[in-house]
């Protein structure tokens, strides 16, 4: 049985992994937004659904949807805005 040697990456290299892994994640959750949520961006959705927040079973339905994984409504704001930024940025350039 052959023996395998594992060679521990060096700090550099373990910095590169994780601004790879972190410029990845960004990608995916801009990508996800675009796919998921494009009719966010539409006035006539927004309107409608700020009248059927009014409904009880429709805001619940709303919440169950959005907020997954035990995240607060407070992070998903933080995140939008955060993306928001991102893709300003990127108009700028």
């Amino acid at each position: 049985m052959a023996t395998r040697i594992r060679i521990k990456p060096t700090e550099e290299e373990l910095a590169k992994i994780i601004l790879r892994e972190q410029r990845e994640a960004i990608c995916k959750a801009c990508y996800q937004v675009y796919n998921n949520a494009p009719f966010l961006a539409n006035a006539s959705f927004a309107a409608t659904a700020e009248i059927e927040l009014q409904n009880d079973q429709f805001r619940a339905d709303f919440l169950r949807i959005v907020v997954t994984r035990d995240v607060e409504l407070l992070e998903i704001i933080e995140g939008a805005k955060n993306l928001v930024k991102i893709l300003q940025q990127l108009m700028k350039d």
